[in-house]
């Protein structure tokens, strides 16, 4: 007797086959679990752990502040050193003009000398 193939059968057939053959390669192995991350070395100061972040943020605030006043005081400082500087170059150039006109006189004592010595005649 003559068999009667059908070409249709044939490629469900092996839809079928070929998804149970990947069911069963999925039951077969285990369900992977997770691998657990590693724990990272916390590296938190001591001064911020346990604070919340009212705490950190008020703690941020402050510290501007601070630099604030420390900044305005620096400049405050440099412009009285400022001043200072300018008041000593002012005191030393009168100074030293004040040591020469007195230089001058001294080295001009002997001429100032004989002068005065030639009129009374």
């Amino acid at each position: 007797m003559a068999q009667i193939h059908d070409e249709r059968d044939e490629v469900v057939n092996e839809d079928e086959e070929i998804a149970s053959i990947d069911t069963l390669g999925a039951e077969a192995e285990p369900e992977k679990e997770p691998e657990p991350t590693p724990v990272e070395e916390d590296d938190t100061p001591e001064k911020y752990k346990g604070k919340t972040a009212v705490d950190l943020i008020r703690m941020h605030q402050e510290a501007e502040k601070q630099m604030g006043r420390q900044s305005q005081e620096v400049g405050t400082l440099r412009k009285e050193f400022d001043t200072y500087v300018q008041a000593q170059l002012v005191t030393n150039t009168a100074t030293t003009e004040t040591e020469e006109e007195v230089d001058f006189l001294l080295t001009q004592k002997p001429l100032l000398t004989e002068l005065l010595r030639t009129i009374q005649r």
